[in-house]
């Protein structure tokens, strides 16, 4: 979704979610009750997402409802799974903490890496550390490095 979306496009992305989440609750033979109790929130709220009608839903019962979800899709045999519910599942396992961390009293970890290489997390951090009128500079400089260290 773009940044300078809409009123009526966020209603019809909320309307989208909503839909999706329906097919997904029904599709595990959960009622909007179980599904709320498992997630933490009020059943209304399942109801107000679900009906597309909770454009100023909080960010945190959206994503409760979804990892529920996707906690009870996790026990389908993924062979049954379309790619799009793999992926579904896949991302919802890095949006959500491993289970029982919280329990030990570590913090959840929801990316233990950004890219795959760590070099470039860390060189993304340097470049935002040199103010904007000097990173020209900055990229300048690396770039002799990196053509001194090739030679």
């Amino acid at each position: 979704m773009k940044s300078g979306a809409t009123e009526g496009e966020w209603r019809k992305w909320m309307e989208a979610l909503g839909g999706q989440m329906r097919r997904t609750r029904e599709f595990l033979g959960l009622t909007q009750r179980e599904l709320a109790e498992r997630a933490g929130v009020s059943q209304g709220a399942v109801s107000r997402l679900e009906a597309g009608r909770a454009v100023n839903a909080p960010f945190v019962a959206i994503v409760r409802l979804n990892v529920a979800l996707a906690e009870k899709l996790a026990t389908v045999d993924a062979s049954m799974l379309s790619e799009e519910a793999r992926r579904y599942l896949h991302f919802m396992r890095f949006l959500a903490a491993p289970p029982g961390e919280e329990q030990r009293g570590e913090t959840p970890v929801l990316a233990r890496e950004l890219t795959t290489d760590p070099g470039t997390e860390a060189w993304m951090n340097l470049y935002r550390q040199v103010p904007p009128r000097l990173r020209g500079s900055l990229l300048a400089l690396a770039r002799a490095a990196a053509e001194a260290l090739r030679e």
